[in-house]
């Protein structure tokens, strides 16, 4: 026994990090090889990969050679300090929605409560980094709405869009789940910090990707096909052309599931939601529109529809501090003083507050706690604060794609 797996299932579990660790990030071949096996014992026990007309890089296939699962324990271990967990494909926890993709990923590295997929109602929210007042508005109204029903509210964490949904469905009491792109003790953007913990704290965050994984500019786009194959239908807000959202929905539309899309005016900004519309997804204007056909499975009665934001609300001005408040205050005063110390190092709060005056030493003050509470920030002797080394808690090191 260990940490209250059975031998059998951890033996399974360390073959899989075995597995996926040589196989590499966004291998091509990794899920065609397992499934000339379809088992992970039966796969482990082989010495024959090259023979299925697959293409395996010589350094993968040298990986797969080396039958020691020594690193693999070593990594089991430091996720279980981390309170990272790893359900395979052949775990019965493991979402049916996801083993009927095309190339589902065959570890699933999570922080979190870990739901029943198969059971509750899923709906992905998803749109542009770069997002419009306008479709702003209509993602809070839309993710309070669909939330406060019940629906699991699943995104990728991204800012803009993604972001938006997720910290509107946590304010509601909703449940979210954010799928990353990168690797699940990395936290990317680093403006997301705050979102990232109530998002594990309140929900899941789930990456196919291990501790210390290096990924590229693709495997955001990769991502996508978890977030639509987690969801029972997709909602997309306020996307250009060459928006990942459209990547999403294009998985979405491969995988079978609904794409909606709410009314959006006809701008450049929303060109590529406005292409999604003439290809068939369905428009709706209100959270009856798409949760009607769902109401049976609804674990709370859609309320009464309230009109959606109109384009003359969402073009009013808004002072700087206005758009903190909106942005939740607290968060945006934890992220800056996270960032300011990962950047400068040890600082004392009232050298923060002589290079900007926009925080009170209160705010402040009650942010260093809470990075405290959280990992991220360590208090030293004569009142200076320091960001936590980058190996102990996760760093955002990914640039922006």
């Amino acid at each position: 026994m260990f940490r209250g797996l059975a031998d059998k299932e951890l033996d399974g579990r360390l073959k899989f990090i075995w597995y996926v660790t040589s196989c590499g990030a966004d291998a091509s071949f990794s899920y065609a090889l397992y499934s000339k096996y379809k088992d992970i014992y039966h796969l482990f026990m082989s010495n024959d990969y090259d023979s299925h007309g697959l293409k395996i890089p010589d350094a993968a296939l040298k990986r797969l050679l080396n039958k020691r699962l020594e690193e693999p324990f070593e990594m089991y271990k430091r996720l279980m300090a981390m309170g990272i967990r790893i359900y395979t494909i052949e775990d019965k926890e493991y979402p049916n929605k996801l083993r009927k993709i095309i190339n589902p990923p065959l570890a699933l590295f999570f922080k979190g409560d870990f739901p029943d997929f198969d059971k509750n109602l899923c709906a992905a929210m998803v749109g542009t980094r770069k997002m419009t007042d306008y479709g702003r508005k209509t993602a809070e109204y839309l993710a309070s709405g669909i939330a406060s029903c019940g629906v699991t509210i699943i995104s990728g964490l991204a800012k803009g869009i993604d972001a938006v949904c997720m910290r509107t469905a946590l304010n509601c009491g909703g449940y979210t789940v954010g799928v990353l792109g990168n690797s699940i003790d990395t936290i990317y953007p680093m403006e997301n910090a705050a979102l990232y913990n109530k998002v594990y704290k309140h929900g899941v965050v789930i990456s196919e990707y291990w501790p210390g994984c290096h990924t590229y500019k693709a495997s955001f786009s990769r991502r996508n096909r978890i977030v639509s194959g987690l969801a029972d239908f997709v909602i997309v807000i306020d996307a250009p052309d060459g928006s990942g959202a459209l990547i999403t929905a294009s998985y979405a539309i491969k995988q079978g599931k609904l794409v909606c899309v709410p009314p959006m005016p006809i701008t450049k900004e929303n060109s590529g939601t406005l292409s999604l519309l003439r290809g068939g997804a369905r428009l709706i204007t209100s959270v009856s529109d798409i949760l009607e056909e769902y109401e049976v499975l609804l674990p709370h009665t859609i309320p009464p529809d309230l009109p959606l934001p109109t384009l003359l609300e969402a073009e009013c001005p808004e002072s700087k501090k206005e758009e903190m408040l909106r942005l939740d205050y607290k968060e945006v005063v934890y992220n800056y003083l996270l960032e300011e110390l990962d950047k400068k190092g040890s600082l004392s709060l009232t050298q923060i507050m002589a290079g900007d005056h926009q925080f009170t030493l209160k705010d402040l003050m009650r942010a260093a706690s809470q990075l405290e509470l959280d990992g991220y920030a360590v208090r030293l002797p004569g009142g200076f604060f320091d960001a936590v080394p980058a190996d102990k808690v996760p760093r955002a090191t990914i640039k922006e794609n």
